[in-house]
């Protein structure tokens, strides 16, 4: 039963897809010319595909991605805690970076290297800071016999570690050189990684000793 959950899923994330994909050209263009942000980049003409996007037309773009995590609402049958957290990693990603979208902006484009702050690796980064944690704290909620605190912990070391690539403007201030170049990148990365491996050894600490 489990198996045929997880087709369904599948399938309800495809035609969220789908949809999405037919009327997210129509819906980016109808918001270029309704807001004072561009949706494009300077120069290119009403084609919606993904790299003629400017950072604030990917961040919008990203933001609609993060509907479907609707669909992962059914994965468990039984363990909808679970169902939860993996929803919330999905979505709030896509949430947070609509919420900075005046960072994520092509105004923010540095003249030296021509980068942006990159609403595309933040995203993903910020996913994968939550769906271990949020999906193994608020997995834990549901079983009687773990103490509570421990996946509350989980998931506030998750919550903590997504924010670091949504907020790279803050970290540039620290850093020697541009966060706004490859270089950066990868230190976005490596800040990230560490968080995650963090929330990992909490995970097993609490695995071996506190449970």
């Amino acid at each position: 039963m489990e198996f045929l959950r997880v087709i369904f899923v599948i399938i309800i994330a495809s035609i969220i897809g789908l949809v999405l994909n037919s009327f997210m050209p129509n819906l980016l263009e109808f918001m270029d010319k309704r807001f004072s942000f561009h949706i494009l980049n300077e120069g290119d003409t009403y084609n919606m595909k993904y790299p003629n996007l400017s950072y604030q037309g990917k961040t919008l773009y990203l933001s609609f991605i993060g509907v479907l995590g609707i669909s992962f609402l059914f994965l468990s049958e039984f363990n909808y805690f679970f169902n939860f957290g993996a929803f919330l990693s999905f979505m709030l990603p896509s949430l947070m970076l609509l919420l900075r979208i005046h960072t994520f902006n092509n105004d923010n484009i540095s003249p030296e290297t021509g980068l942006g702050y990159n609403p595309t690796l933040s995203w993903l980064l910020s996913f994968f800071a939550l769906v271990m944690g949020f999906g193994v704290g608020f997995s834990g909620l549901y079983f009687d016999n773990i103490p509570k605190y421990i996946p509350v912990i989980i998931i506030a070391l998750a919550l903590l570690s997504s924010l670091i690539p949504i907020f790279p403007d803050k970290i540039n201030k620290y850093l020697s050189y541009d966060i706004r170049s490859s270089k950066g990148d990868w230190a976005l990365k490596k800040l990230t990684v560490l968080a995650i491996s963090i929330q990992l050894i909490f995970f097993l600490y609490f695995s071996l000793f506190a449970i």
